[in-house]
Parts: C-alpha cells; structure tokens; sequence
C-alpha cells in the first residue's frame, strides 16, 4: 500500500516501523469482504445482498478500492474486470477503482492485461495519508 512493492527494501521499512504504519492503515482505511464468509469455492453474494451496499452508506468512504470482479460485478453490474481497472469510476457518487486481487504472484505479474503495477499508481495517487 505505501511503497509500490513487496520487495525486500519496502518490507525492511515497514518493518523498522510496523507500528506506525498500522496505525495509518487502521486510521485511514475501512477493510471488508465482498463475502464475509464461505466455505470453499467461490464466494457467492449472499451476505454482499446483506450487508455491503449498506456497510458503504454508513461508512461514507472518500474512495471505494476493489479487489477482484466479483465486487466490481455486484456494484456495476457484469463486465468483464480487465475493462475496469486502472480507471477511476463512480459508485452513488465515490470515486471507484477497480484492481486485479493481488492475493497471488501470477495475478500481478504474468496478467499484464489487467494493468496491476499502473492501478496501484492510480490508487496511491488518490489517497492522502494522515
């Protein structure tokens, strides 16, 4: 989130002051699931239909990051991720910017279509931390 990258030197620092770091995440960013629980396979909408167009009314964001199409899909609708990332949109007024899930190397390096290094510049460009 802050340096760009998970290589050793951005680790080093993060890790000289871990604490400090946590406390600018903890004070800047509200994190939840498009699904908050599953069992296995792929998370379904269930508790997104519950709970999440409500859990962004309530929390007012400055700026709504997601991670994957699932929750691109559920709040605008079926298209395909590739066509929405490294763009900001807007969701009922917040500015709105799609990314490709980092949870795994091959995501980030070998899809070079869903512009993954690019979006995250776009994302650090929008957001100012205190």
């Amino acid at each position: 989130m802050f340096f760009s990258s998970d290589d050793t030197k951005s680790l080093e620092q993060v890790r000289a002051d871990y604490q400090g770091y946590k406390d600018k995440f903890l004070n800047n960013f509200y994190w939840t699931h498009y699904s908050k629980c599953y069992a296995k396979g792929n998370p379904g909408s269930f508790w997104a239909d519950r709970f999440l167009k409500e859990e962004i009314e309530l929390f007012e964001p400055e700026l709504i990051v997601i991670f994957g199409s699932k929750p691109a899909d559920f709040l605008f609708g079926k298209e395909k991720l590739k066509e929405r990332v490294n763009t900001v949109m807007e969701y009922e007024g917040i500015p709105t910017i799609c990314s490709l899930h980092p949870s795994r190397d091959w995501n980030m390096f070998r899809r070079e279509e869903y512009e993954f290094p690019e979006t995250w510049v776009l994302i650090r460009s929008k957001i100012d931390i205190k």
